[in-house]
């Protein structure tokens, strides 16, 4: 049996630096690209620990801490500047990639980063039967 950790429904938001363009479209596509918006989601993180692991050497709340901290970081980045994310599919593959390389305990990581979405939608650009 594998040992894991994780936090579920931490809420971030990110105001500015966050996009989402160049990828597919098809006539089902209505999410108009752009280079600026607002991310925000609730992540769920789950991490196995390694096998080689020596669980009785591991102090579980300090790691806790720590990797909540730095998925909040790598989500948000530094409070001067913040960083750039070209999709919530970047954000979570540099989250992700930076908890592996960081923690040898850990070898493997799981993310979900709904997005919620705090704007109007018009309607009126999906396809559909329905009748006003």
């Amino acid at each position: 049996t594998q040992s894991t950790g994780g936090f579920k429904d931490l809420t971030v938001m990110k105001t500015t630096q966050s996009g989402f363009a160049g990828y597919i479209k098809d006539e089902f596509t209505t999410l108009k690209e752009t280079s600026d918006r607002i991310m925000s989601t609730k992540i769920y993180c789950e991490w196995q620990y390694s096998s080689s692991a020596n669980l009785d050497s591991i102090d579980f709340n300090d790691l806790y801490q720590q990797i909540h901290a730095l998925t909040i970081l790598k989500f948000c980045g530094s409070p001067p500047s913040g960083s750039y994310s070209a999709s919530v599919q970047h954000t979570i593959y540099d989250i992700g990639s930076t908890l592996l390389n960081r923690f040898n305990v850990i070898e493997k990581v799981n993310f979900k980063l709904p997005n919620v979405h705090y704007y109007l939608v018009d309607f009126g650009d999906f396809k559909t039967n329905l009748k006003k």
